[in-house]
């Protein structure tokens, strides 16, 4: 033999390996040498052993393509089944101190029969496997005899899908299973006919079956998912039963204790935000809106600019109340206004605060600068403009004068009808008006003096005490209607107006006192009515009541037209359960038309009954008939003038 080491002993007749299952062409030989074998020792048989006696070595002969020789050691590093050293033409590797092998790459070891199904590994380089088959018999790999990497479906029926980890996935996909990713111990392990499912963790998405577009992050993330879709489930289960879809849940509850997300802090939000509303988490966990109310006092949020957000806590006393409510009076008279003048309120005289929940009220500064109200919220929004003044009134024919409410979109006007009434006489007017504005809007108030009045022209009245003494007094007021709120947690205004006339004869002088609502078929009629608090009463016999809804703090506005052909006076009462709590009265002129309004503010305590009364007195014809009238409102926007209504809200 050529190649044959010198020196060497040949033992024939035996097969040592022949318990090994090995059958090798002719019987193996064992040969005894002091050196060991390289791959130039080709002239053996497949399976011949190359014995070393010193060191004592096994060596066996595994291949010999193109004479080249691989002789493999098996004694004693060998003799657990594993290769301590491969001869390849590049020379011998053995393993290092870890006890691994490294070969120079760059040739391909193919795997198996030669076709599409063949693995084929290039070291350093690729590793080429099948799609997975139905059967788990091809382009799989498995760990400790359980499918551990696979991308089944992809072969037919479902497409994209891949799975790894430990039954990770399954091999019974349906046909429309496609782009489902599931890395995991059992991640995704049931799934039958759902898509784009990804789960990352062991048993993420465990139990989705036809469950689409589901994300999952964590051990048993979302394991609780069945058919549902598009959920985002990162540290959390899910909710039992599968009752999740389109629900995005982030830790658990009672596990996570506290939530850090950068991003937040310092940033603003420049859009607009929902009026009386904050991000709110319920103790599920959810994430939305809350609409805030106090049991001590109104909450108002509002949004100025640049993302900041107010909240202030105004009123006080059980429930709240209206969040933007408003009512300034004029205390004292103006200076006479020159005919063919437009006066802008609060320019010569500025006006009194009652009340200005929310101080979205800018008063004028009676030097210059008018009344204004700025929405604070985009809604919709009342307005009451009452006015009280003396002067010669015009000759019939001569076009009157007008009061008007102006918004930034609209202008509203009043024309003051014609009067008869002496130089001197106090006349009143009321307008009132419904109006949507935005946020930022703004709403003024003004008086036209009519062209044709004498030089002395108009004053308008106001009255140092108006809350105590009922004298008349020109006054702006107003609120914010707030929509669908009930209960105890807003100021629950109203609005009713009386829309048909009714005759009340004289009685001794005096009509009444009569209740509002009770009589000559003539209800007041709700407008609206947030809270269902106020009744109209029905026109024959039951007045109009208002029952307080919680115990607070109440404005009540009420306002009579009463049509007299001989002088007198008028006046307005407010009863509690019966009781009288307030009044105010009024003298008309001789042949005259007699608006009168009146604003009253009460204490009241939940079911608190209150109702309303006007008094006629008729001091130079008792028995002559009177009538209670009403100016024909504009109800498609609520714009009204001169009439008989009741209007109220909680204020605290």
């Amino acid at each position: 033999m050529a190649n044959k080491q010198s020196g060497g002993t040949r033992l024939t007749g035996i097969n040592p390996l022949s318990y090994m299952g090995v059958e090798p062409v002719s019987p193996p030989q064992l040969v005894r040498y002091q050196v060991q074998p390289t791959n130039r020792d080709f002239n053996y048989n497949l399976g011949d052993l190359w014995l070393v006696e010193s060191p004592f070595q096994v060596w066996m002969l595994l291949d010999k393509p193109q004479n080249v020789a691989f002789w493999a050691l098996i004694y004693p590093q060998g003799g657990s089944g594993g290769i301590s050293l491969i001869h390849t033409d590049a020379g011998d590797v053995v393993p290092d101190v870890n006890g691994e092998i490294g070969i120079i790459g760059g040739e391909n070891i193919n795997v198996g029969v030669s076709g599409p199904n063949q693995v084929v590994i290039n070291l350093n380089r690729t590793i080429q496997w099948p799609d997975t088959n139905a059967a788990g018999t091809e382009g799989v790999i498995y760990l400790n005899g359980d499918r551990f990497l696979h991308n089944v479906g992809d072969s037919g029926g479902g497409v994209f899908n891949t799975f790894l980890g430990t039954l990770a996935g399954n091999f019974t996909l349906g046909a429309t299973a496609d782009a489902n990713t599931g890395i995991g111990g059992r991640a995704l392990t049931n799934v039958t006919d759902g898509r784009r499912n990804t789960a990352v963790g062991t048993e993420a998405l465990r139990d989705v079956t036809t469950g689409e577009n589901n994300i999952a992050l964590g051990r048993i993330a979302g394991d609780r998912v069945v058919a549902g879709f598009d959920n985002i489930h990162i540290g959390n289960r899910g909710a039992v039963a599968d009752g999740d879809s389109s629900t995005i849940r982030i830790g658990t509850e009672g596990v996570q204790l506290e939530a850090h997300m950068a991003g937040i802090f310092g940033s603003t939000v420049q859009n607009t935000v929902t009026p009386n509303t904050v991000l709110n988490v319920d103790d599920d966990g959810q994430i939305g809106q809350l609409e805030l109310t106090s049991s001590g006092a109104t909450i108002a949020i509002t949004q100025p600019s640049n993302g900041v957000i107010n909240l202030e806590a105004i009123g006080g006393g059980g429930g709240g109340g209206n969040p933007f409510a408003f009512s300034y009076v004029q205390v004292a008279d103006t200076p006479q206004i020159l005919p063919g003048t437009v006066y802008d309120m609060g320019t010569q005289v500025a006006l009194t605060k009652l009340f200005d929940v929310g101080n979205n009220f800018f008063p004028g500064d009676g030097a210059g600068a008018g009344a204004v109200f700025t929405a604070p919220v985009t809604g919709k929004y009342y307005f009451e403009f009452y006015v009280v003044h003396t002067g010669q009134s015009p000759a019939n024919g001569v076009p009157p004068s007008r009061i008007s409410i102006i918004t930034s979109k609209r202008t509203y006007t009043h024309r003051i009808p014609n009067s008869t009434s002496q130089e001197g006489t106090k006349l009143n007017e009321i307008y009132t008006v419904v109006t949507d504005l935005d946020l930022g809007e703004t709403a003024t108030f003004e008086i036209l003096i009519n062209q044709s009045i004498p030089v002395l022209g108009y004053i308008i009245n106001g009255n140092s005490s108006p809350t105590t003494t009922g004298e008349n007094s020109t006054r702006i007021s107003g609120f914010l209607i707030p929509e669908g709120a009930s209960g105890g947690n807003f100021s629950q205004p109203f609005l009713g107006i009386q829309q048909v006339d009714t005759n009340v004869p004289v009685v001794g002088g005096i009509i009444g006192p009569y209740e509002l609502g009770s009589g000559g078929n003539a209800p007041i009629v709700e407008q609206f009515d947030v809270g269902n608090n106020f009744d109209g009463g029905d026109g024959a016999g039951t007045p109009a009541t208002f029952t307080a809804p919680e115990t607070g703090i109440y404005t009540f506005n009420v306002g009579f037209y009463s049509g007299s052909t001989n002088s007198g006076s008028i006046a307005i009462g407010i009863f509690v359960n019966g009781v009288q709590a307030g009044s105010g009265a009024g003298t008309t002129g001789s042949d005259a038309n007699i608006p009168l309004a009146r604003e009253f503010i009460l204490s009241l305590t939940m079911a608190d009954v209150v109702t309303f009364k006007v008094n006629i007195r008729n001091s130079i014809n008792p028995a002559a008939t009177n009538t209670v009238l009403v100016s024909r409102p504009d109800l498609a926007s609520l714009q009204m003038n001169n009439l008989t209504f009741i209007s109220g809200y909680r204020i605290a």
